[in-house]
């Protein structure tokens, strides 16, 4: 039969569409590897300088129109950059506060033996009783220094288990109001809900025991701090609240969500002679968090300060 119909044209005619097409193909080709290309390499050159050191590197804005897998690839990136960002921040910050919070008991050591070389054994007595008090300081200081650290950096808590937290809120008041007692305050539960949860009784235990004992340190003489807990909201959104209120000074507004920050303090020289390293409520934060909780704190009507603890029922 006839041969097909693009063979039957002059060979000359093939040839000139065959030169446009093939340039064409080429930068068809071309562009769309460009497309796909070009924006793995900027997501590469940004890993590269990120692990240079340039922590601030961000490529979503770059490549937000694309509005394809590569663009989520970027988003993801910038997320995961502004996290590590935010984690080597914190982490030299609080090296910055560790070296300034140990040079003031370090300081009084050296002064109190100095005191101790130049005096006689009898009045050397009250300096050692100082050396004492602290070292006892420091080490207090470096074991929650080392245990908000091993919170901090994700470690998964070491025994999971259901916990009694009833039970655990009535053994915590009992022993704070007991210690209270000596200051001329107390603690009270004024209602206990029967609640269980999921995780590690020792870090819950010391995440109340912080802010219960904090609220003792700064309620009014006289007065008694307030413990609660109780059962919140309904089905999947259960979970059980526990509040500490205290009769004390509050603090400021704009405090209010620095309060479980490392070493903040609203009353620095305050908190120094109270012995309070600034770490306790910061470890509360950390604790709660690993058992999907929340915390925060507002001023309570009437004065004081208030405490609310959620936590996830099992």
């Amino acid at each position: 039969g006839p041969p097909p119909a693009p063979f039957r044209e002059a060979p000359p005619m093939l040839f000139i569409r065959l030169l446009v097409l093939i340039p064409l193909s080429g930068a068809g080709c071309y562009w769309l590897t460009l497309y796909v290309t070009a924006p793995i390499i900027r997501l590469s050159h940004a890993v590269r300088q990120f692990a240079a050191g340039d922590h601030s590197i961000r490529v979503g804005s770059e490549l937000a129109a694309r509005k394809d897998e590569i663009s989520q690839l970027a988003s993801d990136f910038d997320f995961m950059a502004s996290r590590i960002e935010s984690l080597i921040s914190s982490q030299r910050n609080l090296l910055r506060d560790i070296s300034h919070e140990l040079r003031s008991p370090l300081a009084r050591l050296r002064v109190a033996l100095e005191l101790c070389r130049q005096k006689g054994e009898a009045e050397s007595k009250k300096y050692l009783n100082r050396i004492e008090r602290e070292s006892e300081r420091l080490n207090q200081l470096i074991g929650e220094t080392l245990t908000l650290n091993r919170y901090d950096s994700g470690v998964p808590l070491p025994v999971e288990s259901l916990i009694d937290l009833e039970r655990l809120i009535r053994e915590i008041v009992e022993d704070a109001d007991f210690e209270a007692q000596g200051f001329n305050r107390g603690v009270k539960l004024v209602s206990c809900d029967n609640c269980t949860v999921k995780g590690s009784e020792e870090s819950l235990r010391r995440a109340v025991e912080n802010v219960v004992r904090n609220a003792v340190r700064y309620t009014s003489e006289g007065s008694v701090v307030e413990v609660s807990l109780r059962q919140s909201g309904e089905g999947k959104e259960c979970h059980a609240l526990v509040t500490v209120r205290d009769h004390g000074p509050g603090a400021p507004e704009d405090t209010l969500s620095m309060l479980f920050k490392p070493f903040y303090r609203v009353d620095k020289d305050r908190d120094r002679l109270t012995g309070g390293a600034g770490l306790g409520l910061a470890i509360t934060e950390a604790a709660v968090r690993l058992h999907r909780g929340g915390v925060s704190a507002s001023n309570a009507p009437g004065g004081g300060l208030l405490v609310e603890i959620t936590l996830p029922l099992s």
